[in-house]
């Protein structure tokens, strides 16, 4: 579906028309590597609040008030560092941030193997430290992008921009959902117990997630370095 509405904007701007997509925009080197930012650094996050509310749930027994306390340490980290992320928008910032969420992820790896579950504090401290991550990066992820773009083209880039975050959340529960399920039932098959079964369902995406985090740390050098360039 992707290629077939790349080829139909082409033609529509040979044609003279007004594309939706201007294909041209993919030769703008900022422009290209913030879609390919998008799509692993908003595909890691939607994945992850989904499966690790599954784990805390339907794993670790919690209710989904607890769940929703477990997961708040991340909320009050990116509150923490958002004024910052948008006050400085700068790349270096931006990597950083990413970095800090990868490490976050590897420390909760190795805690959701524990067949005895880990304590509130246990995940809390990793949960927080993601947060902050996301502040640094999420509030002004778009702006370092939009930066390297000409003006005329700010409002379509930002558009295609959005739209490519959003689609970033799809195939990020769609993949890492399915990688998940798929471990899920193998280790119930294998007799494991729900707590067991699901941190190793849990355990087996996180290292991809910390592997889209990295990704996109390294794309990022192709990004203006800051939002006010």
């Amino acid at each position: 579906m992707a290629a077939l509405f790349l080829l139909r904007q082409r033609r529509l701007t040979g044609r003279g028309g007004q594309p939706i997509l201007d294909p041209a925009l993919l030769r703008v080197r900022a422009f290209a590597g913030g879609l390919a930012v998008s799509v692993l650094f908003f595909g890691a996050i939607g994945s992850f609040f989904l499966l690790l509310s599954l784990y805390l749930q339907l794993g670790a027994g919690r209710s989904a008030m607890e769940t929703g306390l477990v997961i708040l340490p991340y909320a009050v980290g990116s509150i923490v560092t958002s004024g910052i992320g948008v006050r400085f928008a700068h790349r270096a910032v931006l990597v950083g941030g990413t970095l800090l969420l990868a490490a976050s992820q590897v420390v909760l790896l190795l805690m959701v193997g524990d067949s005895a579950g880990p304590a509130y504090w246990e995940l809390a401290v990793p949960l927080f430290a993601g947060g902050l991550g996301l502040g640094l990066t999420a509030p002004s992820l778009i702006n370092v992008v939009l930066a390297g773009m000409p003006a005329r083209d700010a409002g379509a880039a930002g558009g295609v921009l959005t739209t490519i975050t959003q689609i970033g959340n799809a195939l990020g529960v769609a993949v890492l959902g399915g990688v998940f399920f798929a471990r899920l039932d193998g280790s119930l098959r294998d007799g494991a117990s729900g707590l067991l079964a699901y941190g190793d369902a849990l355990a087996s995406i996180l290292p991809w997630q910390v592997a889209c985090y990295v990704a996109a740390a390294a794309l990022m050098f192709l990004l203006p370095r800051n939002a006010r360039t």
